[in-house]
């Protein structure tokens, strides 16, 4: 089975480690295009075929597809590739496509509804995080990790003191987002790092190390050097960067909401996971003891290190993909039934309305503390005045 991927972006090195696993641990031979593969400046991701560069071998490879995966909402006849790429595929050739995105951000991008790209017709596969439950149609399929890869296996912490290792992606605030819907395009960088900061001062030998925009391999060794790792504690989702610091048997805080942990044990076939979980108003005192205690550290590493290599192996985690092309090709029927029904209530709430409901709770304590705070302030500068 030949399969092409197409990609405008590196979309964080997902699809590239999804090909790498394909092609080392399965008989399914990969191939990834990407648009481009500098879309991010310096946060830059291992790559494979540039379309600008590799044009003619990403078109002879397409006409030999057997599967074409395409990755968020590529049109196949009208997309920045600037091709029809059914044009090119040939006779009986499938497509799948697989979202990474949210549908508002990918329906801003490319002026359509976000109906339009919930319910494409073609057959779905969605990154089984925070973004499933905005896909009624969609199957889950895991981010793959090279776990035995060195940059993703632990090592030895050198040096004295602490390191606590943060990288987000952009450096929005956690609160000041218009709902919770929008609270997806924030890691909560200035919050959480002012609690990091607060601990560095207070905690002596603690050092912060904070990242912002890293090629993804330095991004990587850093961490794996690190003692405790950060994702983020504000939306309710982990990310690729707690699967790599879990790999690397670096303690690792993020916050997972009731979907992700269902989703999560949908993926894994387990109940149990080693995320130190705790949502940004909780997570002080855990960390600070976990920062004082090196033994603890050592054994929640450990520990987290054992339940990647059981539960999210990429030769295990690969199948998702090797069986949902099997299915696009002899059972393609199967992707036309929804998973949860959007217009159940009950599914909904429990679904998404839930956790969108504690986190609309979470920013209004938020905002009302940082309005009294203010008022306080104005309080007391006005009785120094008098």
């Amino acid at each position: 089975m030949q399969v092409i991927h197409l990609a405008l972006s590196p979309l964080a090195g997902s699809p590239i480690r999804i090909v790498n696993a394909l092609n080392r641990h399965t008989q399914v031979r990969a191939r990834l295009v990407v648009l481009d593969p500098d879309r991010y400046g310096t946060l830059t991701f291992e790559g494979d075929l540039n379309w600008k560069n590799d044009r003619e071998e990403a078109l002879a490879i397409l006409e030999a597809a057997d599967i074409v995966h395409l990755h968020n909402n590529i049109d196949p006849k009208a997309n920045p590739f600037g091709i029809d790429f059914t044009d090119y595929a040939g006779r009986g050739t499938a497509f799948v496509r697989q979202y990474h995105t949210m549908p508002y951000a990918l329906a801003r991008r490319s002026h359509r509804h976000e109906e339009d790209i919930v319910n494409d017709p073609l057959p779905q596969l969605v990154v089984a995080q925070f973004q499933e439950r905005y896909y009624p149609r969609a199957r889950p399929v895991p981010n793959i990790v090279p776990i035995n890869e060195e940059l993703y296996t632990p090592t030895r912490k050198g040096g004295s003191g602490v390191t606590v290792f943060f990288a987000p992606s952009n450096i929005r605030s956690a609160w000041q987002v218009p709902d919770a819907l929008s609270r997806w395009d924030t890691k909560g960088f200035p919050e959480t790092l002012a609690l990091l900061k607060r601990i560095e001062r207070a905690t002596p030998g603690v050092r912060i190390d904070v990242g912002l925009k890293l090629p993804h391999a330095e991004c990587l060794a850093r961490r794996r050097h690190s003692h405790v790792s950060i994702d983020e504690m504000v939306t309710g989702s982990y990310h690729l960067s707690s699967l790599e610091s879990l790999s690397q048997g670096v303690p690792t805080f993020a916050f997972l909401d009731r979907r992700t942990q269902v989703t999560l044990a949908e993926i894994t076939g387990t109940g149990e996971h080693p995320w130190m979980d705790f949502r940004l108003e909780e997570a002080e005192i855990p960390l600070r003891r976990l920062l004082e205690d090196a033994e603890l550290r050592e054994e929640v590493g450990r520990y987290s290190r054992q339940w990647m290599e059981q539960y999210w192996d990429d030769v295990a985690m690969v199948r998702h993909f090797v069986r949902a092309y099997e299915d696009l090709l002899e059972r393609p029927g199967v992707f036309q039934k929804m998973r949860f029904d959007p217009s159940d209530g009950k599914a909904m709430w429990f679904g998404r309305g839930m956790d969108d409901a504690s986190w609309e709770a979470r920013r209004t304590r938020h905002v009302q503390c940082g309005i009294w705070r203010t008022i306080r302030a104005g309080l007391g500068v006005r009785r120094r005045e008098l």
